[in-house]
């Protein structure tokens, strides 16, 4: 992504890509990382996040607790992100 990360996005940004898996994401955290790009992010009307870039698309489920725990869905950002 073209956009420079600063601090706490920055951060967010690593831990998306650490190994093991990060297991302890706010989904606050995610959602202000995803907020720093610039006409990417579309909030649905169930609080879900659909994300745009380079022509694909991915939809994010808000997480019922504050953490994102879905393995998956963090992968699938992940490689949406590469």
């Amino acid at each position: 992504m073209q956009t420079q990360l600063t601090g706490a996005d920055r951060a967010t940004y690593d831990a998306v890509f650490r190994h093991p898996v990060a297991r302890n994401l706010a989904w606050r955290d995610v959602r202000s990382m995803l907020d720093a790009f610039p006409d990417v992010v579309k909030e649905e009307h169930d609080g879900s996040l659909k994300i745009t870039r380079n022509g694909r698309t991915i939809t994010l489920r808000r997480p019922d607790r504050q953490i994102m725990t879905d393995i998956r869905e963090l992968m699938n950002l992940r490689s949406f992100l590469e």
